[in-house]
């Protein structure tokens, strides 16, 4: 059993790099192709025996099915486990001041850490009427550290 564990988490290491990789590819083709699609990061613990933590992402994981299946196209749903010990998603939640799970980025900006409705959710991602009444209630605005400032403007 400890070794079909081992080999399922490795594999869950492999998909979980392949997916920041197509976050990476997402933000660039919003870019180049100036497609209004939403990257929605969902980062959620791997494997936790927390009852709490499990009920809050098994949550999380149907709101974000929720929100995929009522707009299709138009939302890029990235689930990326956050507690495997591989640097480049410890560089992402670095980037992002991320210090617990379950947390969703949208659109490498709003940054979602609370319970949260599918009407608040379409409101953040959408930019929808009462949108604003949001922040700083059910999510913050992400900031970027210095380094990406700079490489944001070059």
């Amino acid at each position: 059993t400890s070794k079909f564990s081992e080999t399922l988490k490795t594999l869950h290491k492999k998909y979980d790099l392949l997916r920041v990789i197509l976050w990476f590819e997402g933000i660039e083709l919003k870019k180049s192709c100036n497609q209004s699609i939403h990257t929605v990061t969902y980062f959620f613990e791997y494997a936790s025996d927390e009852t709490l933590t499990e009920a809050k992402q098994s949550s999380l994981s149907r709101l974000l099915a929720d929100l995929k299946n009522k707009h299709g196209e138009k939302i890029l749903l990235i689930p990326i486990a956050g507690n495997l010990e591989l640097a480049s998603i410890e560089l992402r939640k670095d980037k992002y001041k991320i210090s617990e799970l379950p947390v969703i980025i949208i659109d490498e900006e709003k940054i979602v850490q609370e319970e949260i409705t599918l009407e608040e959710l379409e409101q953040i991602t959408f930019e929808l009427e009462g949108y604003e009444e949001l922040k700083g209630v059910v999510f913050t605005k992400a900031r970027l550290s210095e380094i990406d400032k700079v490489i944001k403007l070059n």
